[in-house]
């Protein structure tokens, strides 16, 4: 008897659990979201692709950073965003602190757009 009723209970905290987690919600509207902000020399503009609810890409278009400097955050930087699904606890790259910022202001911006 104390089985059964132990196993109730396990079973209705898991599917509470689950229900209070969103189940297979997904986070993100699909689509491409573009924002532009400022970076260290000028406008930066990023275009984020949301598939099946998560971020599949994040592209750099326009910006006039210093490519030695801002390629750290496109190698880094970015594919850290993707591998998390957020920019939430993401460090910026040492020597390209602005230049990062921008990067994550701009992909929250356009993630702010797709939710």
């Amino acid at each position: 008897m104390k089985n059964k009723f132990l196993a109730g209970i396990v079973t209705t905290v898991m599917v509470l659990t689950l229900t209070a987690c969103g189940g297979s919600k997904s986070a993100f509207k699909d689509g491409e979201y573009k924002s532009t902000t400022k970076g260290h020399n000028g406008d930066l503009t990023v275009t984020v692709q949301v598939t099946d609810g998560k971020i599949k890409d994040i592209q750099v278009g326009d910006h006039k950073e210093t490519d030695g400097i801002f390629d750290g955050v496109k190698d880094n930087l970015i594919p850290e965003i993707i591998k998390k699904q957020s920019t939430e606890g993401i460090d910026t790259i040492t020597g390209a602190t602005v230049s990062s910022k921008a990067v994550l202001t701009a992909v929250n911006d356009a993630l702010s757009q797709a939710k």
